[in-house]
């Protein structure tokens, strides 16, 4: 595993990027055509497909090299990384719910329109705010801690002992935050068009967990 970050700053990046949600469902059907469907994963992973269409490779540019040296290094798909997503890489007032039972630990999420999925790869501290039941505000609440695993922030927040958290008190959270992926193939193909200028229109990355 690699907390190395995909090269996020190529030119060229060709919109649309697709995003593919994946289940893993089993379904059985009887002899009677009935089905049973039976649901193995909490939350779905994902399937990206970016398209560059210019990777400078002269005259003091190194994209298209930075491209296929982070592949290399890699090893195709054997090695996992992290990846900001163009358009799912940011949380802004995000709530978490409210404190029941003095609950001090939280796991980051963010919603996507009425699903919400957590969040484990952060690239720095959120910031962190609290509405408390009489609607007074503390904005950028910095008593508190946020767990780490392999060197990268997991989403875990805990709220120090220090600051009071009655019974119906909205913790709310903004940052960036990152997916876990790698490679769908062991191949990448870089087309040369024009003298210093690439192109590379499929390149797959998919979420692990």
């Amino acid at each position: 595993m690699s907390n190395e970050v995909f090269p996020s700053a190529l030119v060229g990046l060709r919109y649309p990027v697709r995003r593919i949600p994946i289940w893993r469902t089993r379904v059985q059907e009887a002899e009677s055509g009935k089905e049973t469907r039976i649901a193995f994963w909490s939350y779905p992973r994902f399937r990206w497909q970016l398209s560059y269409e210019v990777l400078r490779s002269d005259d003091g540019f190194a994209e298209k090299q930075t491209l296929i040296d982070f592949f290399m290094l890699r090893r195709g798909q054997h090695d996992d990384f992290l990846f900001f997503d163009p358009l799912d890489s940011a949380a802004v007032g995000q709530s978490l719910g409210t404190v029941v039972g003095g609950n001090r630990t939280f796991q980051l999420f963010r919603r996507l329109h009425s699903y919400s999925m957590p969040i484990y790869h952060l690239p720095a501290l959120p910031t962190i705010s609290l509405i408390y039941p009489d609607q007074s505000v503390v904005n950028n609440m910095t008593n508190f801690t946020m767990g780490s695993t392999d060197g990268v922030l997991n989403g875990r927040l805990t709220i120090g002992a220090g600051t009071a958290l009655p019974n119906g008190t909205q913790v709310l959270w903004s940052g960036s935050y990152m997916h876990r992926v790698r490679f769908d193939d062991d191949e990448v193909e870089a087309e040369l068009f024009m003298q210093g200028m690439w192109s590379a229109t499929s390149i797959g990355l998919v979420s692990v967990k």
